[in-house]
């Protein structure tokens, strides 16, 4: 078991019950760097992938996550294979809706970590579909690469036997 999922683990059990953690990182920001728990490390999203906020282009942070513990609770979502969801907001205080004018929500950034046997699912919106799709072509490309290379080293190796 990987460190990262121990420690996810570790902070599940301690709080059995809770089913969001938030951190405000205007208040926060000044003290650490807080992260959300991942489940998994090769799951998680970077920094670099969190899109900037759309209102002032400046970078999100995370403020919220939904724990897996909410299963428990919401016995509906069970159907879906997702380990935590974390939300990212917008750093700027000034960006914030301050008017019924502006809108009465403020557009944010979630990222739902999916297990890895959920890979085969497809969803999201059209575009979402079709970037996964992509990805999912390529990784079949890179194996079918690997798997042809494989063979060809293996038949070379048997051509090389065969001349001596």
């Amino acid at each position: 078991l990987s460190t990262t999922f121990k420690l996810f683990n570790y902070v599940c059990h301690q709080n059995k019950e809770q089913v969001v953690r938030y951190l405000q990182p205007t208040i926060f920001r000044e003290y650490a760097f807080i992260e959300p728990l991942w489940m998994a490390q090769e799951t998680r999203i970077p920094m670099t992938k969190v899109p900037l906020c759309p209102r002032c282009g400046q970078i999100r942070e995370f403020e919220l996550q939904i724990m897996p513990q909410i299963f428990d609770k919401i016995m509906e979502l069970r159907l879906v294979d997702w380990e935590t969801i974390v939300v990212y907001t917008c750093v700027n205080v000034d960006c914030l809706v301050k008017s019924p004018t502006e809108g009465h929500y403020q557009e944010e950034f979630a990222y739902i970590q999916i297990s890895d046997d959920f890979k085969s699912v497809r969803y999201g919106n059209e575009q979402q579909m079709s970037e996964q799709a992509k990805v999912r072509a390529v990784e079949a490309a890179e194996e079918v690469d690997s798997s042809l290379q494989k063979e060809c080293e293996s038949e070379i190796k048997e051509l090389e036997s065969e001349k001596q």
